[in-house]
């Protein structure tokens, strides 16, 4: 942990044991569950922690869940970060399809800063990419090193603001992002890191 205290939350307790075992990960804090539960119960319990910066990389082999990107699930994050706290949100998604669109307008309803990064050119030839958006509380984030590809959220606003009781409007195009990106991985890797698991 390189003398930062860390608190991990992963629903997939094989995630956890290759992050310690071929990355020498160590937690201070680990919780094998569902990160909507994790910090629901953090509310609840009334616990006081409070966090500087926060992770959200969700995207699973058969999707993204998308109770954790809902607008009720951003209000609760907010509740549980500081004021100046930085949120870096990682989404697999389609370029310019309804999941990327609802998802940036439904997080700046909370955190109006954002700045997205892009892993590669938009083109039509690459129709999924990777995103990471910076969601900040009372600061703008400047990463010069990463400006060549980052990528102006103005043209991604207009989506449909994702609330728990209407998350199903997305489940088509999170499939299709799902094989699309799990066939990306399975091309990435050899066969002989799949077999090993």
């Amino acid at each position: 942990s390189v003398g930062i205290h860390t608190t991990t939350v992963e629903i997939d307790p094989i995630v956890n044991e290759m992050a310690e075992k071929y990355f020498q990960f160590k937690s201070n804090e680990s919780h094998v569950m569902d990160a909507r539960e994790f910090v629901e119960d953090r509310i609840e319990s009334g616990d006081s922690t409070h966090y500087d910066f926060v992770i959200h990389d969700v995207f699973t082999a058969g999707g993204m869940p998308v109770s954790v990107l809902s607008l009720e699930m951003w209000k609760m994050v907010e509740k549980i970060t500081k004021p100046d706290s930085i949120i870096a949100l990682n989404v697999v998604a389609k370029i310019g399809g309804k999941i990327l669109k609802s998802v940036v307008s439904t997080v700046t309803q909370i955190f109006p800063n954002c700045r997205g990064f892009s892993d590669s050119k938009q083109d039509k030839s690459n129709p999924t990419a990777n995103f990471v958006t910076f969601l900040l509380l009372s600061c703008i984030l400047q990463l010069s090193h990463m400006s060549e590809l980052g990528i102006s959220l103005d043209e991604y606003m207009g989506g449909e603001i994702l609330r728990d009781d209407s998350l199903h409007s997305l489940d088509e195009e999170a499939e299709e992002t799902a094989a699309t990106h799990w066939k990306i991985m399975r091309d990435v890797l050899p066969n002989r890191v799949w077999n090993r698991m």
